[in-house]
């Protein structure tokens, strides 16, 4: 029972570090992140940082694992939505996509920065893809698990499906950083992913919902 609890504790000691190290990253920036901001921010030692972790690198890629797994749910739970038809699923998923990447919560804010902070720094990079990747076969398994189930046929490969439509939506985050949108145009971008969505895919249905509007139509004048 005594091992037990202990292991219990040391699991709960190592998730507040990470939970630490997201909220420290997103809000000051990779550059600008050491182990020992962490550890202040989790109210450990630097020592007890590096018992749960060996390095910052260490650290840094279970940082990585965790913001892609939390991305990625509102996309499966959308998928995995019952009682829907092909394309309201396809729509729902693109749409947790689009808005896990705009609310630009702590684990996008660090995914953006670390992917910006990865143009200059190399040793970024291979972790950066792994986390990406992984998104990608995460994804992945739950569209081909379940095309065939809804009447879908791809007209592309599903993987290469995930890429184009998770490059897009990363590209959109980053101009919304610079140059938000406005409602309007809010609502016309997620028209046109859809449209966008619906052509990657050959369906059996003729079931085509008009996309979420998101914002009220601007009277024109």
């Amino acid at each position: 029972m005594a091992q037990r609890t202990r292991y219990k504790k040391s699991a709960e000691s190592r998730e507040h570090v990470l939970e630490a190290a997201i909220a420290t990253l997103a809000d000051k920036g990779y550059a600008h992140t050491s182990v020992g901001d962490i550890a202040e921010r989790a109210g450990m030692s630097k020592g007890s940082v590096h018992y749960h972790f060996e390095s910052k690198d260490d650290l840094l890629a279970h940082v990585l694992h965790v913001c892609i797994a939390r991305i990625g749910e509102p996309v499966r739970a959308a998928w995995d939505r019952p009682g829907v038809s092909s394309i309201e699923r396809i729509a729902a998923a693109i749409g947790a996509l689009r808005e896990t990447r705009d609310d630009l919560g702590p684990e996008m804010r660090v995914l953006v920065n670390l992917m910006a902070q990865a143009v200059h720094d190399e040793q970024l990079r291979s972790p950066i893809a792994t986390a990406m990747r992984q998104e990608r076969e995460t994804l992945h398994g739950a569209l081909t698990d379940s095309l065939a189930e809804l009447g879908v046929v791809p007209v592309v490969a599903p993987e290469l499906i995930l890429r184009l439509l998770m490059a897009l939506l990363d590209g959109l985050v980053l101009h919304r950083l610079f140059d938000p949108p406005t409602p309007a145009e809010s609502d016309a971008i997620d028209a046109a992913l859809t449209e966008i969505a619906r052509s990657l895919f050959a369906t059996t249905t003729r079931d085509h919902p008009a996309p979420p509007q998101r914002h009220a139509a601007v009277p024109a004048g």
